[in-house]
């Protein structure tokens, strides 16, 4: 299988990039991920108080990797699962989350049949 990525075009384009704008690129790419994983804590410390910044770290760059490695957002379902343990949650919050999830990623291919259905019975009665 070939690959679309062109290895020598992308080494040939940062070659001339300064290494200051690659630097700051990733400066900012790092202070994204932190804003973010804080926003994730600030979030989950309102169901338990005690979650710690490094307990909601590990889960969240996991879900990143799952989430551009893996089709229909798989990522959510591992934080979710990842979380489990430093939230301590009842087995209902848990698959109540997972149920949230999955409803989240099947919506927009139930809308898109609900519609198609739809317009396939006005089709048929006019």
């Amino acid at each position: 299988m070939r690959s679309h990525v062109r290895t020598a075009a992308g080494v040939c384009a940062l070659a001339g990039t300064p290494w200051s704008l690659l630097g700051l690129g990733a400066v900012a790419l790092a202070a994204g991920f932190v804003v973010r994983i804080v926003r994730w804590w600030m979030m989950l410390g309102a169901l338990e108080p005690a979650v710690s910044l490094r307990a909601c770290t590990r889960p969240f760059l996991l879900s990143l990797a799952v989430n551009n490695t893996m089709p229909l957002r798989a990522g959510d379902v591992v934080s979710a699962v990842g979380l489990r343990e430093a939230l301590r949650p009842r087995s209902f919050v848990t698959t109540a989350a997972l149920v949230t999830l999955l409803v989240l990623v099947l919506s927009p291919s139930a809308l898109k049949s609900a519609h198609r259905r739809r317009r396939a019975a006005e089709r048929s009665t006019a």
